[in-house]
């Protein structure tokens, strides 16, 4: 009888299995005691808090602006970014760009 391997490449293939099987291991274990940064985490801090209430009164303005002004012709528009920009301008948001075009083409 014989005691080595039964196949050619059975040694190899034994290795390489132990070797992934120790890197998983491994990944596992780092994963379990790294710190997590998620967005959860980072959702309480001072700025992204900042940046979500900006958000969120620039949503509020191009919501306000859509129930005034609801048609989609140029004039309509050109009502909806004027309240935009006269909102963002009263809410001291940072003023986006308009959306209606300056001048009719010819």
């Amino acid at each position: 009888m014989r005691s080595g391997p039964m196949y050619r490449n059975e040694g190899r293939m034994m290795d390489k299995l132990r070797t992934m099987t120790a890197a998983v291991a491994l990944i596992v274990t780092a994963a379990a005691f790294w710190p997590e940064q998620s967005v959860a985490a980072t959702a309480g801090s001072p700025s992204a808090q900042s940046s979500y209430k900006a958000w969120k009164r620039d949503d509020s303005c191009a919501k306000r602006a859509f129930e005034i002004n609801s048609d989609y012709t140029r004039e309509g528009i050109a009502a909806r970014d004027k309240y935009i920009h006269d909102c963002e301008m009263k809410s001291q948001t940072p003023i986006r760009d308009r959306v209606a075009p300056t001048q009719r083409p010819q």
